[in-house]
């Protein structure tokens, strides 16, 4: 009997409705942090051991990230996701200190960012994309003549 009543007290309890996962509402307090906009706010380019690097350090970790290859001219492109936040950037090539990296091409539309790695050999070499926290690095291994 004790149990009857124990169960009828807690039912209604347990029956009260939850939101689901999908309609969680966020805390009050995370609407008022900013998002901040994706972006490269450092590059560096170093050479070791017959490989090149560019290093690009990035405002924020982005949402998504993929990479291509444009064979005419030799290129690499990199596209990241972001926040939709921030002003569309129009294409500004950075030219890179770097004998096989010669420049950068960057560019954001609709929170996302390109970037074109511009290649200074016949053929894309092989190359290596590492994200590291807020870093992300292309590596390329020119061929050897």
């Amino acid at each position: 009997m004790l149990l009857l009543v124990g169960l009828a007290i807690a039912l209604p309890a347990c029956a009260a409705k939850r939101p689901k996962v999908d309609e969680a509402v966020p805390p009050p307090w995370l609407k008022n942090i900013p998002v901040q906009p994706l972006e490269i706010v450092e590059y560096r380019a170093a050479e070791a051991e017959g490989e090149h690097a560019l290093f690009m350090r990035l405002s924020r970790f982005p949402d998504s990230s993929g990479y291509s290859v444009q064979e005419n001219p030799p290129e690499i492109v990199l596209r990241l996701g972001g926040p939709t936040v921030g002003d569309d950037v129009p294409e500004e090539r950075i030219v890179i200190p770097d004998s096989i990296i010669p420049a950068v091409r960057v560019s954001r539309q609709n929170g996302s960012v390109t970037i074109v790695v511009e290649l200074a050999t016949a053929d894309v070499p092989p190359y290596v994309i590492d994200e590291a926290a807020d870093w992300l690095i292309v590596r390329v291994r020119p061929p050897h003549p």
